[in-house]
């Protein structure tokens, strides 16, 4: 008799194990190599009128010639204070605040001599927020992959769209 319930003890703690990595063998990481974009940090709690810095991180492993960060958010609970382009790329011609669409448009681009490749992420733009008003505020990547619109990591040859996946972020506001 106890053999008979070891076994299914052993049985069980098998099937488990075995749910259990399929699981974790295929979850979203940031930590995968996928070309992606993630907010640092993705949560942060604040005071109103509290000051606080996001970075954009940019990840690849491929030669890219530019990057464009669309990201949407609350205008109502956040003000954006400063936009501060990375060190990643030479050029950043792009860096608008849209408050009619609650919108930030970061663009940074290579020079054509630079045939540099990513092997780590780098920080492509710093956004300094201030809280505004008590509430949760959701800060997101416009992202539709595989499209030209939106958030994108551009490949050096064929100028495609390489960027898999985006992190967004959420901040509380008290």
């Amino acid at each position: 008799m106890k053999t008979f319930i070891l076994k299914i003890a052993i049985v069980i703690v098998v099937f488990v194990t075995a749910i259990w990595l399929i699981g974790f063998l295929n979850q979203d990481s940031p930590s995968l190599p996928l070309s992606s974009f993630r907010l640092s940090p993705y949560e942060e709690s604040i005071s109103v009128g509290q000051e606080f810095k996001v970075d954009i991180i940019l990840k690849t492993d491929q030669e890219i010639n530019g990057a464009d960060s669309i990201i949407s958010f609350d205008s109502r609970l956040l003000e954006v204070i400063d936009i501060q382009p990375g060190n990643l790329f030479p050029f950043y011609p792009r860096k608008n605040i849209n408050l009619e669409k609650d919108r930030i448009e970061i663009t940074g681009v290579k020079s054509k001599k630079d045939g540099q490749v990513f092997t780590q992420p780098l920080i492509f733009a710093t956004i300094v927020f201030k809280g505004k008003t008590p509430g949760i505020a959701k800060v997101d990547f416009t992202f539709y992959k595989g499209k030209t619109i939106g958030s994108t990591i551009v490949k050096a040859e064929g100028s495609e769209n390489i960027l898999e996946k985006v992190y967004n972020g959420k901040y509380e506001i008290k």
